[in-house]
């Protein structure tokens, strides 16, 4: 099983690798997804034996927050006085959009993810969720708050990454993502021992 994952892992990753994807894709879309989301989702079919499109959303989504965040760090650090005439500066916008799209629905993608890996006792899972959805309602006020704004600093978008929203939102991702890799067959079907080696 384990040289079969890896020949899957390898497959994703080479036909992940030659999609071109357009920044301004919709965060719904099955069409563009991310080589780190097209793995993770490898990962989980050979434990559950299926992946739903909701699944993949969910990781998609997540995805997207992510990579914003990291280019978010970029652009502090360039020092600009604002986003006018530079590609960093549109570029920027867009990412904040598609940020604020991708939150939108996010809590709803996430407990179709973790039913999908049919994930005990449910209860839990559940009650972080409603944390997620309130992190994510928050995150998604202060990046609309400064999308507001007619021009955006480095300096602006500094203080954005300390925001501690957003840094909540970010947690919870990274902690659900590293469940659903590490966990997310355990209700369906649970390798046999010793086929980790």
């Amino acid at each position: 099983m384990l040289a079969t994952v890896l020949r899957l892992a390898a497959l994703a990753r080479s036909v992940a690798n030659t999609i071109e994807c357009n920044a301004a894709s919709a965060p719904d879309s099955v069409n563009c997804i991310p080589t780190e989301v097209f793995i993770l989702a490898i990962e989980m079919h050979s434990f559950t034996g299926k992946v739903n499109k909701m699944s993949i959303e969910f990781l998609e989504r997540s995805q997207i927050i992510e990579k914003c965040s990291e280019f978010m760090l970029a652009y502090a650090a360039q020092g600009l006085a604002d986003d006018q005439g530079s590609s960093a500066g549109a570029q920027l916008r867009g990412c904040l959009t598609h940020s604020v799209e991708a939150l939108a629905g996010l809590p709803e993608t996430c407990i179709v993810a973790l039913k999908n890996a049919d994930l005990e006792p449910a209860q839990k899972y559940l009650d972080f969720v409603a944390l997620l959805d309130r992190d994510a309602r928050d995150a998604a006020a202060a990046l609309e708050l400064v999308l507001a704004q007619p021009s955006i600093s480095s300096k602006l978008v500094a203080n954005l990454n300390a925001c501690i929203q957003l840094r909540a939102l970010l947690t919870d991702l990274l902690l659900l993502g590293e469940i659903l890799r590490t966990r997310g067959g355990e209700g369906k079907q649970k390798l046999p021992q010793g086929n980790a080696a």
